[in-house]
């Protein structure tokens, strides 16, 4: 079957049999390798007639990503974008995307020193330069944290964290990733125990 997640890819899958999984099961696996995915959870909350848990973790984690407390301390400023939807996969009724972008910073290969720097500014202060150019806006890569109600057989709320916005050569941000996929972990957590079944 179509695997989306999987154009343009080569992939080998060696050792024991496939005769057991289903069609569903592959699916999932092959939606992991989007982004590709670095953490998930389904979670168990509790139900009540006229509640809509999925709209209240989507407020959660939208107000959430709003405080200072979420960008503080990274070693890459980061930016956040609400609601970016992306196209939903099998399998999900609703989705709800919250994606953490990186911003350029002045290491690496964007390194100059203060030589190339007056170098730089002279070229674009000068007349022969022309039209400024206005410079486009880079991938750098970032996180995208998504929210979503599941069908059966797992039917439930799904919370899914991925990479996203990385442009080809760009640097995985490992420790910026770490610190923020660990404040994920514990906002979700603070807000399953309080709507967990009792």
């Amino acid at each position: 079957a179509l695997q989306p997640a999987a154009r343009n890819a080569t992939f080998c899958s060696t050792g024991g049999s496939v005769d057991d999984i289903t069609q569903e099961e592959w699916d999932d696996l092959f939606l992991q390798l989007d982004g590709p995915e670095v953490w998930r959870s389904d979670l168990e909350v509790s139900t009540a007639p006229g509640v809509d848990r999925f709209d209240q973790l989507v407020e959660y984690m939208q107000e959430w990503s709003k405080l200072p407390a979420t960008s503080e301390g990274l070693t890459t400023p980061i930016r956040i974008e609400q609601n970016s939807i992306p196209v939903r996969p099998l399998g999900v009724q609703q989705q709800k995307a919250i994606q953490l972008l990186y911003l350029p910073t002045s290491t690496g290969s964007r390194y100059m020193s203060r030589d190339e720097e007056r170098e730089r500014e002279r070229e674009s202060s000068s007349p022969s330069s022309g039209t400024q150019r206005r410079a486009k806006p880079t991938k750098e890569g970032g996180l995208e944290i998504l929210l979503e109600v599941t069908d059966a057989p797992k039917a439930g709320i799904r919370v899914r964290v991925r990479r996203c916005n990385y442009a080809p050569g760009v640097v995985i941000k490992e420790l910026t990733e770490e610190t923020l996929l660990s404040r994920i972990k514990k906002t979700i957590n603070v807000w399953t125990t309080e709507h967990a079944p009792n």
